[in-house]
């Protein structure tokens, strides 16, 4: 019981941030089944948290030889995070997401310091 209750607690201090409890109604199911299938829907939905990240980047696209390198809005991308995915057990690198650049911010003044958001 007291290796129940530690893992209770060390799941809560890591996971308690990313959990919220909330209810959900709609008034547009006739049925009970078809409800409930909604709901999963919704639940499944609201399981993935919802996180962006600003990338600083260098656009190297202006050189000849890195013309392949110009990213756009809707290219996708990876991102690691080791706190957010994980690390893979078996390889020991990090789990990455594949993402899609939602917005890319240029910087005349400094191209230093352009940054794309995913």
């Amino acid at each position: 019981m007291k290796e129940i209750n530690k893992l209770a607690i060390k799941f809560f201090r890591k996971y308690e941030p990313y959990l919220k409890e909330g209810t959900w109604t709609d008034s547009n199911y006739i049925s009970d089944n078809a409800y409930y299938f909604g709901a999963c829907e919704v639940a499944a939905e609201g399981a993935i948290p919802k996180v962006s990240y600003n990338i600083s980047v260098v656009d190297l696209y202006a050189l000849p030889e890195y013309e392949d390198y110009k990213f756009n809005i809707a290219d996708t991308t990876y991102v690691e995070d080791i706190g957010m995915f994980g690390i893979n057990k078996i390889t020991g690198l990090p789990n990455k997401l594949k993402v899609i650049i939602s917005g890319i911010t240029y910087n005349l003044d400094e191209p230093s310091k352009n940054t794309i958001n995913v």
